[in-house]
């Protein structure tokens, strides 16, 4: 019996390190490729600010100059400004455009392919949204205390909050949802149509279903979780 073990044991062995060698000999046969797609000049970059393109052929970085700040794309230097929103360098998903929001003096903008938006005291940190075709931005910004959702420069309803992140194009990118706020009642605006009202709406929602047909979010009203609350073909139910 010790021996058919051992005997077992050997063969495994043996399967294992022939396994390995075959292992090996395909990584020594298989070609390895580079090329460069932009230099960076490391002495100007915030390395943190480095983004590349969902198609990983273009680069870009937020770079700093005697105390003005910049983005580089591929090389290409931008306008300068007194301030770059910190994680809003983003590339469009089809990789043809790159935006972020900037700022001069009080004033914030958002800027698409060079081209300055309109001038607002507030843009949203982390809400600059592409759609998934790549036709339509979104991004949350404020005037004085109200807050609103500017989808291709159209500027939606104003609210007392927006929330932060929480944006969301439908997978077909028809439909945009966020979460709003006015006083102390939260609720889900979709395609500006406001939902019912809530104490708080969960993070991480709402969220679109794969066909784009219906909306999920988590709500509270009092010490109740509602879960399921949902939007339909563009009608609450």
């Amino acid at each position: 019996m010790f021996r058919r073990v051992v005997a077992l044991c050997l063969i495994a062995f043996l399967v294992c390190i022939g396994t390995a060698i075959l292992a090996e000999g395909e990584s020594l046969n298989r070609v390895v490729s580079e090329r460069l797609i932009v230099q960076i000049d490391v002495s100007s970059c915030i390395p943190q600010s480095l983004t590349v393109s969902p198609d990983s052929k273009h680069v870009a970085y937020v770079a700093v100059e005697d105390d003005k700040r910049f983005v580089v794309v591929d090389g290409q230097e931008g306008k300068k400004y007194d301030v770059i929103g910190e994680g809003s360098l983003i590339f469009s998903p089809d990789s043809k455009q790159v935006t972020y929001a900037a700022g001069l003096g009080d004033k914030r903008f958002v800027v698409t392919d060079e081209e300055e938006g309109k001038k607002y005291d507030v843009i949203g940190q982390g809400t600059l949204i592409f759609s998934p075709d790549s036709k339509h931005l979104a991004y949350m910004a404020g005037v004085g205390d109200k807050r609103f959702v500017v989808t291709d420069e159209k500027e939606g309803k104003k609210y007392d909050g927006i929330g932060e992140g929480a944006l969301i194009f439908s997978p077909d990118s028809q439909h945009l949802a966020y979460m709003a706020g006015v006083g102390d009642k939260r609720f889900v605006v979709t395609d500006e149509k406001e939902g019912k009202r809530y104490d708080g709406i969960g993070e991480g929602t709402p969220i679109f279903s794969p066909d784009s047909q219906h909306l999920a979010y988590a709500a509270r009203l009092g010490n109740k979780v509602v879960c399921g609350c949902r939007w339909e073909r563009g009608r609450a139910i």
